[in-house]
């Protein structure tokens, strides 16, 4: 690292040096070049001509034609290894010292090279022509098939590169050919080359999971289609899973894999019947052919309807006595069931005080050092957030005299009386339910009461409704988990029984009416449960001396009975809870003639056969005519008595009811209805049609589908090794004249031909001359005729590139309309998202429109985007080409230094990440220098524009030199290496993760070798964290590849690597789903290269302009700046940078500022993830000794200026 044995970090080796004699650093590789992909590469060091075509096409001459030479040939020497080429190499004039090509020659070397399957690709090579004739008549070219790309025809006496873009001949395989041509007259001495390389970028494959969409609802034990798309796969190999909470579940298998048209896939998948309900799922499709994959959006799995309950008793030898009116509740943090208390009646009530858990299939007494005092009637409540069993009131006598008003707490191991919470007004009979959406137990009711109490756990609170239920005594409550709202049933007053439900909002209570409900009755029990969709109803007594058995399961609309052909006796004042699963636990209570039981039974659902609708027409992007009669048809599986509705929509938004005509089953399963469409409607591609059954609820949306005047659509289709079909829809017997663009950089449109629909409204055109063009970037429209109205948009163009913040030209023309009415939107991803209003419409010439469009400042960054103009008088529309809009660059960097008061102390070599979920940066650890290193182990947090020092349970042991990095699936900060001690002898490969409130060291992960200067970065899009180099037993430089996906750390693979190296800088680029890699260094000093890492490779990028070479920078990923963004670093010894820079996937750009932090080098920098803000602290500058005044301990905030 050449001499920077002054600075800090190197302080050390002349400490070693004193005392161990060490005086050097054994680097292991030096930097190097290396594309991607290595297409051809040819440095005649091996067989020539090979694969090489050589020869003289000039016959007229005598032949002289390419051959390799050795270095020392016409004394010019090569430009690496001892071979070269020459352009006469095989009969040439003069001699080996003093060589001459002849006259009317046609020297060429040629050969193919296949550039499918590449984004990009480049042509380089070295030459050299020591001589040659003047006046431009001899000349060195380079061709691709019959083109010439590049020619030379003056002297280059030494080496000279050339660069050459290959983008224009993607897609094929084409011919590359070097030629030597000289007139009849004057030679001399001619060319050489050297060191061909063409080399390229390898489209990557990419798969895009679209359906399940985001929050999309997928109902358990009926069939759902998957669709995804999948680019550049040719030979898929698919997998799939279903995963919980982005954690891996189970493979899934679903059935009827199709491709159903260029790059979409569609698969049938059966959703288990008993599948848990939640909205944290994601599918995960992976190709096996290529290791790529993709996760939905996270979508919903709600409970299928369930046909009945299948109780079973159990069995459980010891279990508490008989008993009813005691407390039961389901202690989520423990995975248990609490049981408190009860009565049981002989000659009069007797009070327990007993405490029992259900676990795992069994009942166990426990012996809690304090209790409350034994009772019955009391409520109990599990509260989620606190992870707290509480229990409330109870009768504490024989006869109901004495009532209790305490609040006790079960932890799972004691009872502890909360004082001075206050109390509600009830003491008897009282019925509790915890509500998660509001942190409340609420309690409602009891003994001649209307009184609605809410407990925080710190104080219950009387609130106030507006309308509550009747004063309520034996109701039952339940809090339904799914719609955030407390269920209540039933119970009685003065006037008997209710069979009444009632929901409370925390604000209010709703009463609700649903048409069919169960009967009147008190003393029943409700509890909620996703495996059945719903709360859950049992047993009570509608009136004295009558028991009830039934089931009942309401879903927010409806009450459902659910059957059972075994099932629990009658009973009253019995306990009932559901576990995470939705497995109900069903205890005790009373029967008939004052009896009692001590019975476990459990209870699960019992599903129906799936009812399932699939609508079939309209099909996908079938056109329907206004004012027109139309066919619907769909089918309908396990629906005996269907009660029919539809619905025409617009944009996936309910629009408005339809009502079909002669609705009738055709075949089993099979129905149809007619449709008119009305006259007026307006027209579009974004409708489709929703059926839905109300007797079981079950609906489809069809496809999208169109509605117009029928005027024409056209749809492009490639056919391998045929051309592009042009497919017009529109009104049979209409002629339309197509045009077509054969390159995507084109802006020539040309007549193709002229198109005739037939009846049934169709047309069709072949274009041959497409297989001669990238037939993705095609593009046709009609021709506007002035025969009928149409509108082609010009502007913006394909792939143009758009700035947010900055106003572009929207161009379209329009044809035979003559009092527009205009409409526009801005598309992505081909869904309407949002009107646009363009300012400035003006009619520029004949038929030609303009408007100016400011795009919004803050417009997320993509490729999908596409324009739309309608004119409202005609019903006319147009899509623009796909284009893009980037990350608007920022003009320069805005440094501000923040005065926080409490802050860290000075310090270098810290570990800094940003905490997604806690929006905070998190601060651990670093070194100080005095006489010699000092480790630090604090950690500190960054929040709302403060700093905050934390005493966490456990910490790593003080460090520096580590790495860290936030996994945002796992919502975890991961640290990982570092060093240990005050000379670097000691090196870390523990494994550390905060959670946002404690350090747990990870075993068992297959760390990599111990190791300081660690880099860490997270790659979302893999879901990995990435480590790269580092350095290893003060003397080794790695350049290994390391990730961790949370469970193991795994050494990857990669084709090529960055050189060995320390002091580099890694950030993630969301955008672009690459971890990017600046600087460092090695055995040659430090280094600017820029590497970009995939997943799977890396690769060498060459901007044209950089940053100087450095090390001990940092590097970080901004939205607000549009890249990766990197400060400071020092380039050698004794010199340090302040400089700012962003890196966009392209160039860097140097970001200008007025003000900017101090020169630096081992700070910490990060970004927020919520505005993209720069948050730099900490580092060190050597002005002196060193010592503790060359260390910083200041806070800047960095802001983007567009």
């Amino acid at each position: 690292m050449n001499s920077y044995t002054k600075s800090l970090h190197q302080l050390l080796w002349s400490q070693l040096a004193g005392v161990f004699g060490l005086f050097i650093w054994a680097w292991a590789a030096t930097l190097g070049l290396q594309a991607q992909t290595t297409i051809l590469s040819e440095g005649f060091e091996g067989d020539f001509p090979g694969a090489w075509s050589v020869g003289d096409a000039n016959s007229s001459g005598t032949p002289a034609y390419w051959d390799d030479v050795r270095d020392d040939f016409g004394g010019e020497g090569a430009r690496s290894g001892s071979w070269k080429g020459y352009c006469a190499g095989v009969g040439y004039a003069g001699n080996s010292a003093n060589p001459s090509y002849l006259n009317s020659m046609s020297a060429y070397m040629s050969r193919n090279i296949n550039l499918s399957g590449y984004s990009s690709a480049t042509l380089t090579f070295w030459y050299k022509i020591p001589s040659i004739e003047s006046g431009n008549y001899d000349k060195l070219r380079v061709y691709i098939g019959s083109s010439v790309i590049w020619e030379g025809s003056t002297p280059q006496t030494s080496w000279t590169q050339v660069s050459l873009n290959l983008n224009a001949y993607l897609g094929a395989t084409r011919t590359l050919k070097f030629e030597f041509y000289s007139d009849d007259s004057g030679t001399a001495e001619g060319a050489y080359l050297d060191d061909i390389v063409v080399a390229g970028n390898p489209i990557l494959p990419r798969i895009t999971v679209v359906k399940p969409g985001a929050g999309e609802r997928v109902v358990a034990g009926q069939s759902y289609t998957i669709e995804w798309q999948a680019e550049n796969i040719p030979a898929p190999i698919w997998k799939f899973a279903l995963n919980k909470s982005t954690v891996h579940q189970y493979p899934i298998f679903p059935s009827n894999i199709r491709q159903v048209s260029a790059g979409v896939w569609r698969a049938d998948w059966a959703v288990p019947a008993g599948q848990a309900a939640g909205c944290d799922y994601d599918l995960w499709v992976k190709d096996d052919s290529t290791g790529v994959d993709d996760h939905s959006e996270l979508f919903c799995i709600q409970a299928g309807p369930s046909r009945g309950i299948r109780w079973q008793q159990v069995n459980t030898g010891v279990a508490p006595g008989a008993r009813s009116d005691f407390g039961l509740a389901w202690d989520g943090a423990r995975n248990e069931a609490v049981l408190f208390g009860g009565g049981i009646h002989g000659a009069v009530w007797q009070q327990l005080g007993d405490t029992w858990v259900w676990r795992e299939g069994g009942w166990r007494q426990l012996s809690p050092g304090r209790a409350p005092a034994p009772r019955r009637t009391h409520g109990m409540a599990y509260d989620t957030v606190r992870q707290r069993v509480v229990l409330y009131g109870g009768t504490l006598d024989a006869f109901g005299g004495s009532g209790s008003n305490e609040t006790w707490e079960w932890d799972g191991v004691n009872w502890t009386l909360r004082s001075g919470v206050g109390a509600p007004t009830v003491q008897h009979h009282v019925r509790l339910v915890y509500d998660e959406a509001r942190r409340r137990v609420v309690l409602f009711g009891g003994y001649q009461l209307d009184e609605t109490w809410t407990y925080d756990g710190n104080r219950w609170t009387r609130e106030q409704p507006a309308q509550s239920p009747p004063p309520l005594i034996y109701h039952a409550l339940a809090y339904d988990r799914a719609r955030q709202r407390v269920v209540l049933f039933g119970g009685g007053g003065g006037g008997g029984m209710s069979n009444e439900t009632w929901e409370w909002d925390g604000r209010n209570w709703e009463r609700k009416s649903p048409a069919v409900r169960p009967a009147a009755r008190g003393l029943h029990t409700l509890v909620y449960s996703e495996a059945f969709g719903g709360c859950v109803l049992f047993g009570g007594y509608p009136a004295e001396g009558q028991y009830l058995n039934d089931a009942w399961v309401w879903d927010g609309t409806e009450w459902r009975q659910l059957s059972g052909e075994v099932r629990p006796p009658e009973r009253v004042a019995h306990g009932m809870v559901a576990n995470p699963g939705g497995q109900l636990l069903l205890f005790g209570g009373g029967g008939p003639a004052i009896s009692f039981f001590s019975d476990t039974w459990i209870g699960e659902p019992d599903w129906l056969p799936p009812a399932r609708i699939t609508v079939v027409k309209p099909g996908a992007r079938e056109r329907v005519v206004a004012g027109q009669s139309y066919t619907i048809e769909w089918q309908a599986e396990n629906i005996p008595a269907p009660i029919w509705k539809f619905a025409l929509n617009k944009g996936t938004v309910h629009q408005y009811p339809i009502f079909p005509s002669n609705i009738r089953q055709v075949s089993p399963g099979v129905w149809r209805a007619d449709w008119a469409v009305p006259a007026g409607q307006a027209a579009g591609c974004d409708y489709d049609l929703w059926v839905k059954d109300d007797s079981t609820g079950v609906d489809d949306h069809s496809e999208l589908f169109c509605i117009g005047n029928n005027p024409p659509r056209l749809f492009i289709r490639h056919l391998p090794n045929q051309g592009v079909e042009i497919v017009v829809n529109g009104s049979p017997g209409a002629s339309y004249r197509i045009e077509v663009a054969h390159n995507f950089k084109e802006t020539r449109w040309v007549e193709l031909g002229l198109v005739t629909l037939d009846p049934a409204g169709q047309g069709h055109l072949l274009d041959t001359d497409a297989p001669e063009v990238k037939w993705r970037f095609y593009r046709a429209r009609l021709a506007l005729d002035g025969a009928r109205p149409g509108i082609n948009i010009l502007k913006p163009g394909f792939m143009e590139k758009l700035v947010p913040g900055r106003t572009y030209r929207i161009e379209w023309r329009a044809g035979n309309i003559s009092n527009p009415n205009w409409k526009f939107a801005l598309n992505k991803s081909t869904v309407h998202q949002y009107p646009i209003f363009p300012s400035n419409i003006r009619q520029v010439s004949a038929g030609v429109w303009r408007a100016d469009w400011a795009v919004p400042a803050g417009q997320a960054a993509g490729c999908d985007y596409d324009l739309w103009v309608k004119d409202d008088s005609t019903g006319v529309d147009d899509h623009s080409e796909l284009f893009c809009i980037q990350a608007g660059p920022s003009r320069g960097i805005r440094w501000q230094q923040v005065n926080t008061g409490v802050a860290p102390g000075a310090r270098s070599d810290f570990g800094l990440a940003w905490d997604g979920a806690r929006n905070e940066a998190v601060l651990f650890g670093g070194g100080i220098h005095e006489a010699v290193w000092q480790q630090l182990g604090d950690t500190w947090v960054w929040r709302e524009g403060g700093w905050r020092q934390l005493s966490p349970g456990r910490s790593p042991a003080p460090r520096r030199t580590h790495g860290m990095a936030y996994d945002t699936v796992r919502q975890r900060v991961v640290l990982y290496g570092g060093t240990l001690d005050a000379y670097g002898f000691t090196e870390s490969d523990e494994t550390w993760e905060w959670d946002g409130a404690n350090w747990t060291v990870r075993s068992g992960v297959g760390a990599p070798t111990a190791r300081q200067n660690v880099v860490l970065a997270y790659d979302e899009a893999r879901r990995k964290v990435v480590l790269f180099g580092g350095l290893h037993s003060l003397l080794r430089e790695l350049n290994e590849t390391w990730t961790y996906d949370g469970s193991r750390w795994t050494r990857e693979q990669p084709a090529q690597s960055p050189p060995p190296l320390v002091y580099h800088a890694l950030a993630y680029d969301r955008a672009r789903q690459r971890v990017v890699l600046f600087g460092g260094g090695g055995g040659g000093g430090m280094s600017n290269e820029t590497w970009e890492w995939d997943g799977r490779n890396w690769e060498r990028r060459s901007p044209a302009v950089r940053p100087a070479a450095r090390g001990m920078h940092t590097l970080v990923y901004s939205e607000a700046f549009g890249g990766c963004v990197l400060f400071g670093g020092y380039p050698a010894e004794g010199q340090y940078l302040n400089d700012a820079w962003v890196w966009d996937g392209t160039e860097w750009r140097q970001s200008i500022s007025d003000l900017h932090p101090p020169e630096r080098v081992a700070h910490s920098m990060i970004a927020s993830y919520t505005d993209g803000t720069i948050i730099l602290y900490g580092g060190y500058r050597i002005t002196g000794g060193p010592d503790r005044s060359d260390f910083f301990n200041d806070t800047w905030i960095a802001t983007a200026m567009h």
